[in-house]
């Protein structure tokens, strides 16, 4: 009862597994060890497979509600958009989630077949309302992009939001934040998770901990 599911999605029947469908992201942002851990590649298990485990797991302990711990599931929209219609072809009655989202691949596409196929949190890693801390930690976003994101998914339907947020980059400066909270400010969320940067030594690049 503790996890998200079913504290803030009033999910209280809920019984959870997790499962992964990808590793790896081919992005190069500064701050993330995915890199350092997976490579710079994504790798996707076989979307039948996923099911096929998903379905076992529905019809072995009667699991109806999946966490997907994957880098970052939707970098290959093909697999993405997969993966839902394979979900809703299976006809089981489940709802399910993964990590973060890389906002900058959620095109009105793929958003609807989340919908499809029961999806329930998106958790939007924006990190920073500030163009010039976005280009300093190589992230692939831009500011409008995010509003046209969060505003999709609430016209399509009634997805819980998350946005997190990283503040305090060494490079940083007080007028970089204050856009951060800005941005935190105006956008349409359920929750917003703000952490504070930290840097550790991991092959000379930075990191968060």
């Amino acid at each position: 009862p503790r996890h998200y599911m079913a504290r803030d999605l009033n999910l209280g029947n809920a019984k959870i597994a997790s499962i992964v469908g990808s590793r790896g992201c081919p992005w190069k942002c500064s701050f993330c060890s995915t890199k350092i851990l997976w490579g710079q590649q994504a790798r996707y298990r076989k979307v039948d497979d996923i099911i096929a485990e998903m379905k076992y797991l529905y019809n072995t302990y009667d699991i109806n509600a999946f966490i997907f711990n994957d880098d970052n599931i939707s970098v290959n929209k093909k697999f993405i958009i997969s993966l839902c219609d394979k979900i809703v072809e299976s006809k089981m009655d489940i709802h399910w989630a993964t990590g973060g989202l890389q906002v900058s691949t959620l095109s009105l596409d793929v958003i609807q077949a989340l919908y499809r196929s029961r999806f329930i949190i998106f958790n939007l890693g924006i990190e920073t309302g500030s163009a010039a801390t976005m280009k300093q930690i190589q992230k692939p976003l831009n500011i409008d992009k995010i509003f046209e994101v969060v505003t999709d998914i609430r016209s399509l339907g009634d997805g819980y939001i998350l946005g997190m947020f990283i503040i305090g980059f060494p490079y940083e400066t007080k007028a970089d934040i204050h856009e951060t909270l800005t941005l935190i400010a105006e956008l349409d969320m359920d929750w917003k998770a703000i952490f504070c940067f930290k840097t550790v030594k991991a092959r000379g690049a930075f990191s968060t901990k």
